[in-house]
Order: C-alpha cells, then sequence, then structure tokens
C-alpha cells in the first residue's frame, strides 16, 4: 500500500498536510479520492464514511481531502 502526503480541510476551513493510506487497486481509472483507505490526524487513524468525509470521535471534527501534495518538502 501507498503512502501520499495529502492536504485536508476540517469544517472550520482550517487546512492540514497530513498522510494518507492508497489502497492498491487495479484499477488505476479511480479518482485519487476514491483510493484513500484512512488519513492519520495527530496519532488517530481516521477511515473515511459513506460520504467519503473523515470523522474523529473524539474531538467531533470532521475532515475532507482537498489534494495530494506535490511539494518534496512536506513528502
Amino acid at each position: 500500500m501507498e503512502r501520499v502526503t495529502v492536504i485536508i480541510k476540517d469544517q472550520e476551513e482550517n487546512e492540514s498536510i497530513v498522510m494518507a493510506q492508497l489502497n492498491d487497486f487495479e484499477d488505476h481509472d479511480l479518482p485519487f479520492f476514491k483510493r484513500v483507505e484512512h488519513i492519520e490526524v495527530e496519532g488517530e487513524v481516521l477511515f473515511p464514511n459513506m460520504d467519503l468525509l473523515f470523522e474523529n470521535e473524539e474531538d467531533g471534527k470532521v475532515y475532507r481531502l482537498v489534494s495530494a501534495v506535490d511539494d518534496k518538502r512536506f513528502i
């Protein structure tokens, strides 16, 4: 499984840079955001819900993927 650096936003539109784990699907035509198995935010592993949002039940924050990070400083 591939790990990538991504930008996420919470429900208050605050951006963060975190790690995401991608599924190893053979179908490379799938959009990037549908390949994300989970993200890691402040040590918590968060899995997507049916709306492809990531909810942290500890603090109630909800995150959405914005994009992958192409900047090598964050990889």
